[in-house]
């Protein structure tokens, strides 16, 4: 993508690429102000208390999205492993995005994609799209680790094996459509440098750097960074090898599967089907754990309520 201008182009899609929790919809909204069309703003996921700027999500992305992974029986937590996007099992999920791609994106030249499934799903997408190109968004392993346990209390272990999964995933799919990688950390540091290799036009950097700026003043909020202390953690220490290394795509997808790949090795429990729907009974024990203290609260509360009339 490249900064706004006001002369005519090929319709081209950027889709944003990265784990949940990762910044996906920051940058998003950082691209969308450069000129991305996300699409219609009564289409769009609501915002909520832990994303209150907005998800940047279609719903009928997030909807076939969804569908295409229960239809190989998985889920964002379980992702399936599917061979071939063509299956005519996926036909009606076809049907339904040619459907919305052409009723909302017709006649914008710039599209903007976002849903972090897309890292598990880009097979299927892709031959839908003009002009595809991706932009991959990383954040520290283990701030995504926390986040996820705090928002879906998805164990610490299996949140980063996620998170590799996920990485992996989406640099398969995307390794002759990748344009650029945002790191979360420097994008809130300077969010224009983080852009700048990918996204600016060729000329003048001086007049690009001063519309950037423009488009993007105010788009980092404070505390944005709140879970990402840095930790004592060898595959952090790799994360910022990585973020601190060669800045050509090249390098960087090779230098990010390499990461990816290694949490995987690492992660070899979760690696057959019975693993990660252990790891999701997991989580829904916890989850109905939550719900039966929040009862025995009321409960208490109500006794003694009565106790003090």
């Amino acid at each position: 993508m490249t900064v706004s201008s006001d002369q005519p182009v090929e319709a081209q899609t950027w889709l944003v690429l990265g784990m949940h929790r990762s910044g996906t919809s920051l940058l998003t909204h950082a691209l969308s102000r450069l000129g991305g069309y996300v699409g219609p703003e009564n289409r769009l996921l609501a915002p909520t208390g832990d994303n209150p700027e907005g998800f940047f999500e279609l719903t009928d992305m997030v909807d076939i999205n969804g569908e295409l992974l229960a239809r190989g029986q998985g889920d964002w937590v379980i992702p399936p492993r599917v061979q071939n996007w063509e299956s005519a099992r996926f036909n009606g999920c076809r049907a339904r995005a040619q459907k919305f791609i052409a009723r909302d994106f017709k006649g914008h030249p710039r599209w903007l994609f976002k849903d972090p499934r897309l890292c598990l799903t880009l097979g299927f997408w892709t031959p839908l799209l003009p002009n595809p190109k991706t932009m991959m968004c990383l954040r520290r392993p283990s701030a995504v680790c926390r986040s996820l346990n705090q928002r879906n209390g998805l164990a610490p272990a299996y949140s980063r094996w996620l998170w590799a999964i996920y990485v992996a995933s989406a640099l398969e799919y995307a390794e002759t459509s990748l344009r650029g990688f945002v790191f979360y950390e420097d994008f809130l540091q300077d969010p224009v440098s983080s852009l700048m290799p990918w996204v600016g036009n060729p000329g003048d950097t001086d007049v690009v750097r001063s519309k950037m700026e423009a488009a993007l003043a105010g788009i980092v909020k404070p505390g944005l960074n709140h879970a990402d202390p840095p930790k004592s953690d060898p595959v952090d220490s790799a994360y910022e090898d990585l973020r601190n290394g060669p800045k050509d795509v090249t390098s960087l997808w090779e230098n990010t599967m390499h990461l990816a790949t290694r949490i995987l090795a690492d992660g070899r429990p979760y690696l057959n089907k019975e693993g990660r729907i252990l790891a999701k009974v997991l989580l829904e024990l916890k989850s109905l754990r939550t719900q039966r203290d929040a009862l025995e609260r009321q409960i208490r509360e109500g006794t003694n309520g009565i106790k003090s009339r």
